[in-house]
């Protein structure tokens, strides 16, 4: 039976605030969906709702009040499941017992004196003997039967990249005794996080151990209280102790908590490039809060059963569905998209450098409608490199989730599932065709389950689809790959820091060149580009091109 909105009332059921916060969402649903009516129990995507739509929505949603994220509404889908799950759990206070861990053992505190005096190689030391205790645990389950990686994961494990660092602010002080056990639940839960990378008949495969309920990791505790010194000065400490590339040989994770004082205090996420992606650093905080929350108040947890890893790759090496070789090339217009990167490429021979080049570029006071930001975007990134190139059409990967498949989703799963899909972007046209041109060829990734990161790390579409892999192909040891990326990452929940207009230097970290990879950003009447470069670029020449392309817009 269909719950038709409208007839809500928010002093019916048996949870009235729940009907209330129902009605409400439903009202944000209707508006970005367009529709008249809803049915609170049918999924987004059922209701015409895509990745793209759900963009403005989540947007529409936090400025309501509901604190939800693109990841809450592609897994949960149905407005009755995102009020249940999510926002009547946010509401839920979060506690604040006193730090229940003795000096010694896994908590070091630091003497008192200058921050900058710290013996960092000490912390280091603990930090890489908690990492290996939690490895030697978690290989004390049952072996379980290997499985392959996928392409994405096989290009992270040979570039080496350091680990990410997600740093959360904590707003009240935690018991690391129960957090060490929501870290253990949470490795259960999810294979990757119970996984080693081991090499097999030349390439990599997953080693993934079994399940232990009562699993509990230690979390290392460095006390920074009693230490002398500014913010900046203990984000720097802090940035310099969670530096680390993974030697693919213990598991791929580690949780840190660092205290300041009895106001100030952080968790660090540290963890591997080769599982990581920005929906499950939304997993790993929302599952973590919701597990110590569950024992610190003895609640009881509803199972929720994440889709496995290992699905994800069977998935994917099922190949393409229900098209060709010929109508993907088409779909993609892969032989513009190759031509145009031909041009480019020939145009860099003598530029590239090896150090990285790292820039904002703010577009100031530029209203724009927030369901249009990522055409808008796209628009006019599109048309400044299409002048600074002298190309007639752009061709870049488009970073995408890649977290459904037909119709299978992982919006629950730990894993890197980014996929770089190509596009060609032609800047003559509207934002709002750029944006439908983006929405279907992205349908097209699931509906056909395509993947192309897979399909060029799988070297049976070498022989299968030969054009299609010469088009999409990155070069060797795949130095063309990262020539154009662009990165939208939505709408920015609240007020934005300062940019920076300083141009940051250092070492080129990865083994390939990058022309101009961009990671875009909605932020109130601004747009904020920051870009990565490994090539001799004009940065002034691209900033008066930005000011030039958004007047051109706005008159």
């Amino acid at each position: 039976m269909k719950t038709n909105v409208n007839a809500l009332d928010q002093g019916g059921g048996s949870d009235p605030s729940a009907a209330a916060i129902m009605h409400q969402v439903a009202t944000i649903w209707k508006d970005v969906l367009a529709l008249s009516t809803i049915d609170v129990t049918k999924g987004f995507t059922a209701l015409g709702g895509n990745s793209i739509k759900a963009i403005p929505l989540m947007f529409k949603m936090k400025k309501a009040g509901f604190p939800v994220t693109l990841r809450d509404i592609m897994h949960y889908q149905s407005i009755e499941q995102i009020v249940k799950q999510v926002l009547l759990v946010a509401a839920v206070p979060f506690c604040s017992p006193v730090l229940s861990v003795a000096v010694g053992g896994w908590h070091l505190k630091v003497a008192s004196g200058d921050l900058s005096a710290v013996d960092v190689g000490a912390c280091q030391r603990l930090l890489t003997k908690a990492l290996l205790h939690n490895d030697a645990l978690i290989r004390g389950a049952a072996v379980m039967p290997r499985y392959a990686l996928p392409g994405m994961q096989q290009l992270q494990l040979s570039f080496r990249t350091p680990a990410s660092v997600d740093l959360l602010p904590l707003d009240e002080e935690l018991d690391v005794t129960l957090l060490e056990r929501a870290y253990g639940m949470l490795i259960c839960e999810h294979g990757l996080l119970r996984s080693i990378p081991v090499r097999e008949a030349g390439s990599y495969c997953w080693q993934e151990y079994g399940k232990q309920p009562l699993l509990q990791p230690v979390i290392p505790v460095l006390d920074f209280s009693d230490g002398a010194g500014t913010a900046e000065e203990l984000l720097s400490l802090m940035g310099a102790l969670t530096s680390r590339v993974y030697d693919n040989d213990t598991v791929l994770h580690q949780l840190v908590y660092f205290r300041r004082s009895a106001a100030e205090r952080y968790l660090a996420v540290i963890i591997s490039h080769v599982i990581f992606d920005r929906v499950t650093a939304e997993i790993l905080r929302s599952q973590l809060l919701r597990y110590y929350t569950a024992l610190r108040s003895g609640q009881l947890l509803a199972e929720e059963q994440p889709v496995s890893f290992d699905m994800y790759v069977r998935q994917l090496y099922k190949g393409p569905q229900a098209i060709d070789e010929v109508a993907v090339m088409t779909m993609f217009d892969l032989h513009r998209f190759y031509a145009s990167r031909q041009y480019i490429l020939q145009g860099l021979a003598g530029k590239a450098s090896p150090l990285s080049y790292q820039f904002n570029i703010v577009v100031p006071a530029f209203r724009h409608d927030s369901d249009r930001a990522l055409g808008t975007a796209l628009l006019i990134y599109g048309r400044v490199l299409q002048r600074y190139l002298d190309v007639g059409a752009v061709p870049l990967l488009f970073v995408c989730e890649g977290r459904q498949y037909e119709d299978v989703r992982f919006y629950n799963t730990v894993g890197e599932f980014t996929d770089m899909v190509p596009m060609v972007i032609d800047a003559r046209s509207s934002a709002e065709e750029i944006g439908h041109v983006v929405v279907t060829r992205l349908e097209g990734l699931k509906r056909h389950n395509l993947n192309f990161l897979h399909l060029q790390h799988d070297p049976k579409y070498k022989t299968k689809w030969p054009t299609l892999w010469g088009l999409i192909d990155g070069g060797e040891g795949y130095h063309a790959f990262d020539l154009l990326m662009f990165n939208f990452l939505g709408n920015a929940d609240g007020p934005v820091a300062p940019v920076t207009t300083e141009v940051s230097i250092q070492p080129n970290p990865l083994p390939i060149q990058s022309l101009l990879n961009c990671i875009a950003v909605s932020a109130g009447d601004q747009l904020i580009y920051t870009f990565r470069t490994s090539y001799l670029v004009d940065i002034d020449m691209l900033r008066g091109l930005f000011y030039d392309v958004v007047k051109e817009i706005i008159e």
